[in-house]
Formats: C-alpha cells, structure tokens, sequence
C-alpha cells in the first residue's frame, strides 16, 4: 500500500483587527498615562528636572510602557504566536537588504524633499535636527547618546514593528488587497508620529517596511530597516552636536 504524502503546512493565521486595535488602544493609553505621571510630578510635586533629563525621562517613559503594552496584548493572546506575527528563521534571502534598505532611504529622501520644497519651503525640520536639539540639551555626553541610541533604535523598532507590521498591517491585508494595506498602515504610523515637516518620509520607511514584510515573509528584515534608520539619526545628530 503506497504511503499516503504528507500534507503542507498551512500558512499561520492572520492576526485579527481586534488585536491590532487592542494594542494600539493600549499603547495610546499607556502613553497618555505616563505622560500624565510626568505632568503630575511637575505640577502636584514640584519636580524640577533639567531639560536634557526630562527629554530622555518622557522618552524613556513612552518607550517602556509602550513596548509593555504591546508585549502584554502579545503574551495574553495565545494565537498570536511569534510565527503569526513574523518572526521567522531569515534566510539567505535577507541578503536583499543590502540594496533594499539604501534604495528605502534614497527614496524616502527624495520624497521628502520634494514635500518639504512644495508644502514648507524647504524650511521644514525632520528627526535628525530634533534629534540634534535633543541630544544638546542632554549635555551631548556618550551615556545620554548610547541610552538614546537604546531606546530609539533598538527597543522601538522592535515593539512599533510589531504592532504597525506583525499585527496592523497584516490583520488589514487579510481584509483587502494588501499594497492597500500597506499604505493605510504606513499613514498610520506616519500619523502617530505627529511630525508634519517628516510626515512623507516617515510614511515611505512604513510602506517600504512593509513592502520589506510582504518580500521576505519575515519580520526582521522591517526591524533591521527601522534599527539602521533610527541609528543613521541617533548618529547623525550626535555627529552635529559633538
């Protein structure tokens, strides 16, 4: 009796739109609240920070409780497991990356270039300069830069991937074509980061990222594109404040 073949695996299920709404909500709330707590502080206690330790207290503060939010929809939904959301084992497909991520970068500049000349003037200022005010005020020592660097390039491409590509993007792309989806995502996540003068370039990096998600089928490879982004401006404005 022949032997009967295996049946293939099934791709995982798509993350639900509750999901995606679920953690946004939360990471808004999260937000909101950590911010109160810093307002409380200042006007209730008479808390009196200098001005480079609240930047990188307030940063510190919506980093951590936004990737604490993210990370508890995460971990109290059992079906969202790592594969769901994209974490998967790269291959040597991620390769691409090394043409990928420059061609995202030219492209983006250019784009926001052209918005910046047509809509501002070219007088807009984008992360790099607000980076460079914020390292300044932080004294531009090598501790406020690498703690900066932690939290801008490491843990928040992590969590912001997670929601804006493991699960908003790819609950939208389950409910309609998904290069429709990936530009409803990308103007959310440009619109969550209340920058007008960076709004088109913040807006290609969320297509490309992905765009980077629907190539490589994994999400890494959006993470290491938004890691060297926010490395190139960590770096970048360090570079004009030194």
């Amino acid at each position: 009796m022949a032997e009967r073949p295996a049946v293939p695996p099934h791709d995982p299920p798509a993350p639900r739109l509750r999901h995606a709404a679920l953690a946004g909500g939360l990471v808004v709330v999260c937000g909101a609240v950590a911010i109160g707590l810093v307002i409380l502080a200042h006007k209730v206690f008479g808390w009196r920070p200098d001005t480079g330790a609240l930047i990188l207290i307030v940063l510190g503060t919506l980093t951590l409780a936004s990737a604490a939010a993210v990370g508890l929809v995460v971990r109290r939904t059992p079906e969202l497991t790592p594969q769901v959301l994209g974490f998967r084992r790269p291959t040597l497909r991620i390769l691409h990356l090394l043409w990928q991520i420059p061609v995202t970068f030219i492209v983006a500049v250019a784009v926001s270039g052209l918005v910046l000349t047509t809509l501002f003037d070219g007088s807009g200022t984008g992360d790099v300069s607000s980076t460079a005010q914020d390292i300044d005020a932080m004294g531009g020592g090598l501790l406020p830069i690498l703690v900066l660097w932690l939290l801008a390039a490491v843990l928040t491409p992590l969590w912001e991937e997670v929601l804006f590509r493991g699960l908003i993007f790819q609950a939208l792309a389950h409910r309609m074509p998904w290069f429709l989806a990936a530009l409803l995502a990308a103007a959310i996540f440009a619109a969550i980061h209340i920058a007008p003068p960076a709004l088109a370039y913040v807006f290609v990096l969320g297509l490309s990222a992905c765009l980077l998600l629907r190539f490589h089928g994994n999400l890494w490879a959006p993470i290491i594109l938004h890691a060297v982004n926010n490395t190139i401006v960590v770096l970048v404005g360090a570079a004009a404040v030194l």
